[in-house]
């Protein structure tokens, strides 16, 4: 691993350590479980950071639906599974969610992955 994916990995790990959640995932398919920690963000939830004040005022961020964002190596296999067409569900704070999409982001090392709440 070169030296800026060590430093990237790390960074994204220190992330999801101090302000993720576990997030799990039992695959459709019967096989084991999976856990990781993930940065979740459900827009119907009261976040501290939805709201910052920028050089042109109140800043507000709102995302449209609940997701998380993964790095590479944690879920192996949902984004190939959800793209085939099956049913796949994660378990966040207690909550049940239905994986509605998984993409990579613009490293293509990180995967955002869409939720509906069940």
């Amino acid at each position: 691993m070169n030296l800026f994916d060590s430093i990237q990995r790390h960074t994204f790990d220190v992330c999801t350590n101090t302000f993720g959640d576990v997030a799990v995932w039992l695959p459709s398919d019967g096989s084991a479980e999976q856990r990781g920690k993930v940065l979740f963000n459900d827009p119907a939830k009261a976040d501290s950071l939805g709201r910052m004040q920028g050089a042109y005022g109140e800043i507000e961020y709102n995302p449209p639906a609940p997701y998380m964002e993964f790095r590479e190596g944690i879920f192996e296999g949902l984004r190939a599974s959800v793209k085939s067409g099956r049913y796949e569900e994660v378990s966040i704070n207690g909550v049940l969610y239905e994986v509605q999409t998984v993409a990579p982001t613009r490293d293509g090392k990180t995967y955002k992955a869409e939720l509906k709440e069940q």
